[in-house]
């Protein structure tokens, strides 16, 4: 016999959810994962929030460990969005490599720069509702656009990669 989710979580899921409730209810989770992890933090290194959400493209099916290793060469060489949105496919590739699907990955990083230039002027906006069009950054993208560089560290909701060796945080 299937289990019947509660009269609540029904109407969370039909959108019947008011907002009042669906903030209280973001609270609780949120207050409960603070208490589970309590010292979980982003793992990847970055300075600006464009160089976050690119190195959050990158560190799929990889750690964030081998991303914060390629990625201060990346940004060295392309540190804006658009040095990045014109960026030499094969030198890019070059350096992209050691993570894996690296062909993947310098077409995902160089659409989601032009994507920042041409929607954004060249700057990640402040909040995921406004950058929801950026390709390639996927289900993390919500927490890696709206994030800053001093928003991110330590924050449980902003942790980016669950291939992170920092071992079930």
């Amino acid at each position: 016999m299937p289990v019947r989710p509660s009269p609540a979580v029904r109407r969370a899921a039909t959108g019947e959810e008011s907002p009042v409730a669906r903030t209280r209810r973001a609270r609780r989770i949120s207050r409960a994962l603070h208490e589970r992890y309590p010292y979980a933090h982003c793992e990847l290194d970055f300075e600006t929030p464009l160089q976050l959400l690119v190195a959050t493209v990158l560190s799929a099916q990889t750690t964030d460990v081998m991303v914060n290793t390629v990625t201060p060469t990346l940004f060295s060489r392309w540190p804006t969005a658009e040095a990045l949105a014109a960026a030499d496919r094969a030198e890019m590739e070059a350096v992209l490599k050691p993570t894996g699907f690296f062909r993947a990955k310098t077409n995902s990083v160089i659409t989601l720069a032009q994507a920042v230039v041409e929607r954004f002027g060249g700057e990640v906006p402040g909040g995921w509702r406004t950058s929801s069009p950026c390709p390639a950054s996927g289900a993390r993208r919500p927490t890696s656009c709206s994030a800053t560089p001093s928003g991110c560290r330590g924050s449980p909701s902003t942790r980016t990669s669950g291939a992170s060796s920092a071992g079930g945080a």
